[in-house]
């Protein structure tokens, strides 16, 4: 998680179990990982079934933004790969692609 909080853009990064249990984070002071970790099966079960309600298809990621801070979830095999990042800054989303995508089988 240090590495990928490093990447130019971002502030922070968590990875969550299906469940909400965190597994590892490198997030900035004042963040409670854990918190974060617990509502990602909500956030993205709901994104999920938006997405099929609209015909938008079935989402492996969403990003939302906050006060002009994004925050992308991606889903990957088995846990949800979180990146936070910096106010007006865009995240590196080829980066963080590839490493959910490494994340991925790892986890099913």
């Amino acid at each position: 998680m240090q590495k990928t909080s490093a990447l130019k853009g971002v502030a922070g990064a968590l990875v969550a179990m299906q469940d909400g249990l965190l597994v590892a984070d490198h997030l900035p002071p004042g963040l409670n990982g854990e918190t974060i970790a617990a509502f990602l099966p909500q956030m993205f079960t709901r994104v999920l079934q938006y997405g099929k309600e609209l015909k938008f298809g079935e989402a492996n990621n969403f990003t939302i933004t906050v006060d002009n801070v994004p925050l992308k979830i991606f889903k990957a095999g088995g846990v949800f790969f979180t990146v936070l990042g910096r106010a007006g800054e865009s995240l590196p989303e080829p980066h963080l692609s590839i490493i959910a995508a490494q994340l991925a089988p790892q986890n099913k």
